[in-house]
């Protein structure tokens, strides 16, 4: 996400800086045309001493040019050509001796080339910077869409991986974990040979915890007996008529619950304070393999 993040802001920082060499080319364009229109319309009504003022804004042109190629986005090659082949300088010192003499037709001829020459060559340095920086935005555009296919391809794969290892896996724990709910088995148990370190522990402690639910719920049978009996003990001492028929019902409400299948009851003997046996029901071991 940060590295998509810092590829959009790289690219927003390439249109700035080309954005800001065409304002800047359009800019020097725009000041030629004019500085070429005034040197035409003053030789035109024979005003060839203004050309001074003329030349002045040719040198403030000269500056924008210049700063235009100090521009850091503008590559050395560019640079190189253009200052070969523009003399900005020597039609500013032209401008100001046409201003400060008589017209001469062969001077003139000179400006008329060298200004021909100078607009051509701005024009060619202008669909230079567009075509620069149209291919190198579109070359970084290339990049930036490959670097997202290959981290789209990097991402699927992991996923893909991820999913073998860890989203399947659980995906079938959780079906394992609700067919014992429902009582279709009494385990879990994942076939995968590769499975991510935390199902493994997740899957261990589903097998732990179905283990004591087991172990619980037969305790909790074996308490749910207990507490039948001794509600119909208690409900004996209410309803019996005498100790024998109590007795008896003590015993049969023990021997309702299968865990037990004999009962022996015992009682203070009133002369020698002994215990004896006053009632025994149910089944001996003797008894039942008989």
């Amino acid at each position: 996400m940060s590295g998509a993040l810092l590829l959009g802001v790289r690219q927003v920082q390439l249109q700035q800086q080309h954005e800001i060499i065409n304002i800047q080319s359009e800019k020097i364009l725009f000041q030629f045309a004019t500085v070429r229109e005034q040197i035409i319309e003053m030789l035109l009504h024979n005003q060839h001493e203004q050309l001074k003022k003329v030349a002045d804004d040719l040198d403030a042109m000269r500056a924008s040019f210049s700063q235009l190629l100090a521009n850091e986005a503008i590559p050395e090659e560019y640079k190189f050509s253009i200052l070969n082949q523009v003399d900005l300088q020597g039609i500013v010192l032209l401008l100001r001796q046409l201003a400060g003499e008589e017209l001469q037709p062969a001077k003139l001829d000179q400006l008329n080339t060298e200004m021909r020459k100078l607009a051509e060559k701005l024009m060619l340095f202008d669909r230079m910077m567009l075509s620069y920086a149209k291919s190198r935005l579109i070359g970084y555009q290339n990049f930036v869409i490959g670097a997202l296919a290959l981290t789209i391809s990097i991402v699927f794969i992991v996923l893909f991986k991820g999913h073998k290892a860890v989203l399947t896996p659980l995906i079938e724990l959780a079906r394992q974990v609700r067919e014992v709910s429902f009582g279709k088995r009494d385990r879990v148990k994942l076939l995968q040979p590769r499975v991510s370190m935390e199902i493994a522990d997740l899957e261990g402690a589903f097998q732990n915890f179905i283990a004591n639910r087991a172990a619980f719920l037969v305790q909790d049978a074996h308490y749910d007996k207990i507490l039948f009996s001794l509600k119909r003990i208690g409900k004996s001492f209410r309803t019996a008529t005498g100790k024998t028929e109590l007795l008896a019902e003590v015993a049969t409400s023990l021997l309702l619950n299968d865990d037990y299948c004999y009962v022996m009851i015992w009682a203070a003997d009133p002369e020698s304070n002994d215990l004896i046996p006053v009632l025994a029901e149910g089944i001996t071991e003797t008894e039942d393999s008989m």
